[in-house]
């Protein structure tokens, strides 16, 4: 690997349930510290160096391959010549609070509802921050607001569950590919890179039941089971449109094909309200 990195962290938390009547309540608070440090130990595969004149190679006397010591890595071309690659070497640092509640309220012994809300936030994708020797220090870390509602029954013959849930990812990253620039500052070899869309909602509802047929077969342990599942997973915001190296509008997928099958080259400017993949958007199952 070209590099290595260390990412100290300092957590706090503190977590309570309180019960009133039928009201059960739970909190937490959770508080992250970390410092991410970034070095590399050698050029990337798509860094470009800096070629030393005549005039600095004799200066410097005897040249050797590897790194000076003080931030560059020498390199011999193919042509003999001797290029100086400036190594990154970034440190980031941030604090954040992560509030997270529950509530479950009993009407009674078969039937409840519930409800809960959490804040969460992770590091930015090590693949954007640092992306194929390109260093995006700028790139805010992921941030999700995450609701659910729901209510469920218990009965010896019936238990079920529907809820339904909504969220919201700002700074979100995706993989993209333009074979265009394979090998190019920022991309890999393939034309791949991780890019900084912006903010995707996530929504849907869920529903799952387990009815017992003990009775009805005479068989202890025979149920019914079904589940069913559906997600609108969509982009809501771009952040980043377009290329901040060569100024041109990024392109998330060159090979995109239309309905009819031809090819049609999917923008990142074009994604605002498009599915966010993420699997099959509606899944059911019945089982025995």
């Amino acid at each position: 690997r070209d590099y290595h990195g260390a990412t100290p962290q300092f957590t706090l938390f503190t977590q309570g349930s309180w019960q009133l009547e039928k009201l059960n309540v739970l909190a937490s608070l959770q508080y992250v510290h970390y410092s991410y440090k970034l070095t590399e130990d050698m050029p990337s595969e798509n860094a470009i160096g800096q070629m030393l004149t005549r005039a600095q190679e004799a200066t410097r006397g005897t040249l050797a391959e590897g790194p000076t010591g003080s931030g560059t890595f020498l390199m011999k071309g193919t042509d003999t010549r001797w290029y100086e690659f400036t190594l990154v070497n970034a440190t980031r640092s941030r604090g954040f609070w992560q509030p997270k509640a529950g509530l479950n309220y009993n009407f009674n012994e078969n039937l409840n509802v519930f409800g809960n809300f959490a804040h969460v936030e992770r590091f930015v994708d090590l693949s954007v921050y640092y992306n194929s020797g390109r260093l995006y220090p700028n790139a805010k870390d992921e941030v999700s607001n995450q609701f659910e509602l729901g209510v469920g029954w218990t009965s010896p013959t019936l238990r079920a569950k529907l809820n339904g849930y909504s969220m919201t990812w700002d700074n979100k990253s995706a993989r993209i590919r333009d074979v265009s620039k394979a090998g190019m500052d920022g991309y890999d070899y393939q034309g791949y890179a991780s890019i900084l869309v912006g903010s995707s909602r996530h929504q849907g509802i869920e529903l799952e039941a387990n009815y017992n047929l003990d009775q009805l077969f005479q068989v202890r342990g025979f149920e019914l089971q079904g589940t069913f599942t559906y997600m609108d997973n969509k982009w809501k915001k771009i952040v980043d449109p377009i290329d901040p190296v060569t100024g041109q509008r990024r392109a998330f997928n060159t090979g995109a094909l239309t309905s009819a099958g031809t090819v049609d080259t999917l923008w990142v400017d074009e994604m605002v309200n498009t599915p966010v993949a993420s699997g099959p958007q509606t899944m059911y199952s019945i089982g025995i």
